[in-house]
């Protein structure tokens, strides 16, 4: 995305199904899918937040929520971050 902005990129899914994002190069977007499984698969991190009745992750990626994102509005309804803890368990050896 320009400037590699996360606020540049904004996927917008209202159906039900599956969404699949894969490569090796960062990410850099929101995806706002409530009724859609997502699976992201890559080598590289993703930048940005994902709302989705599912997620799973794959390969050597993390994702970074983007505090920009906490207040966007989404297509049906507008989404309000109320709390946010970041698990660093993921990060230890």
């Amino acid at each position: 995305t320009s400037g590699n902005n996360p606020l540049n990129f904004m996927l917008n899914a209202t159906a039900s199904g599956l969404i699949e994002i894969a490569g090796n190069g960062k990410f850099y977007g929101a995806i706002y899918a409530p009724v859609a499984d997502v699976v992201y698969t890559g080598n590289d991190d993703f930048y940005g937040s994902v709302i989705a009745k599912t997620y799973q992750q794959s390969g050597t990626t993390s994702l970074h929520y983007d505090e920009a994102l906490k207040d966007i509005d989404a297509p049906c309804t507008r989404v309000t971050l109320l709390s946010w803890k970041e698990n660093n368990a993921l990060l230890q050896s």
